[in-house]
């Protein structure tokens, strides 16, 4: 009796050809991957890089308010470094 072949599972893209490939969707897994905390820090830097008010309005929410600055900031110097 011959040998099983053994099933192969094709070797996993990098993040970023998956997203060359399929931009949406990568980014909607990966949401749905998140825990609530990943999705609170990725919404503050998003805030900071878009700047002006909507950060100042994600900083001054009142309880996570304070730990949201960091993620604000975090972005701020993102968009200054790529001069946005």
């Amino acid at each position: 009796m011959p040998a099983r072949k053994a099933k192969r599972r094709a070797p996993q893209k990098k993040w970023s050809t998956k997203f060359k490939q399929a931009p949406v969707k990568t980014l909607k897994s990966n949401w749905k991957s998140m825990g609530p905390v990943g999705k609170a820090a990725t919404v503050a830097v998003a805030a900071g890089m878009v700047g002006g008010q909507a950060s100042s309005q994600i900083n001054n929410l009142p309880v996570i308010g304070r730990f949201m600055r960091i993620g604000t900031s975090f972005g701020a110097n993102i968009r200054r470094r790529l001069r946005i």
